[in-house]
């Protein structure tokens, strides 16, 4: 019903867009909307198709018109804990989801993280198609071992971002840090908080998102907070 809704308001601003640019029989042209809340997709010229696993929010097309340019630095939590539930395989949904989300006008890296953080550049990389399959294929070999060391992961993603922009390797626009853990920091919050606070700029977004029930609630509520107090949106 929502999608028919959606049909109809939008008819008006295709057929007007149609008229403008669809003038020459020889050249084929396509309006396309993608709907935030559910996925649904409405194109003009119209034809019948319902596939079950098809979303537009996941289409390059949507994303850089719903965001502009961005750099995306996704920093994955490795550690061991990370087998249990499934969460490594969720961890890595989300980031291929992302990165495949992407087109050559954003710039990307990926931090992996447990003991130790790293990163196989060390700084933003554009985002072409080729590119994007490489990272997909590395992101999707990813093995667990190790503690979890949030300062040493930001530390990693930071550096990266502060050479990325000495060397003009940016968008030039949107930065998004996703940050994915599934257990408590085996370092100091504290200092965690103090290298958010210094780090991320103003227009920066950050997002914190805890997989499974690996965090003790104490530890989840005082992460919560710091996160809210950089203006970062943390998912749970």
């Amino acid at each position: 019903m929502e999608t028919q809704c959606l049909s109809a308001l939008s008819r008006g601003e295709f057929q007007r867009i149609a008229r403008l640019e669809y003038n020459d029989p020889n050249r084929i042209a396509y309006v396309y909307y993608g709907s935030q809340s559910t996925g649904a997709l409405v194109m003009w010229p119209a034809c019948e198709w319902c596939p079950t696993e098809y979303d537009a929010r996941f289409r390059p097309w949507y994303s850089t018109a719903a965001s502009g340019p961005k750099d995306v630095v996704l920093v994955l939590d490795k550690s061991g804990s990370m087998a249990s539930e499934g969460r490594m395989g969720y961890a890595r949904d989300a980031a291929v989801g992302v990165v495949g989300s992407l087109t050559n006008l954003d710039y990307v890296s990926v931090v992996t993280f447990s003991s130790t953080a790293s990163s196989e550049n060390t700084m933003l990389v554009q985002a072409e198609s080729g590119y994007r399959t490489r990272i997909i294929a590395d992101i999707e070999a990813i093995q667990e071992s190790g503690m979890t060391y949030y300062v040493k992961a930001m530390t990693k993603a930071f550096a990266i971002t502060a050479k990325s922009d000495d060397n003009s390797y940016s968008s030039g626009c949107n930065r998004v840090y996703v940050f994915l853990t599934d257990g408590n920091p085996t370092d100091d919050l504290a200092e965690f908080q103090t290298l958010l606070e210094t780090n991320l700029r103003e227009s920066d977004m950050f997002f914190f998102i805890i997989l499974g029930s690996g965090v003790d609630d104490e530890v989840q509520a005082n992460i919560q907070a710091i996160i809210c107090a950089v203006g970062g949106i943390f998912i749970k």
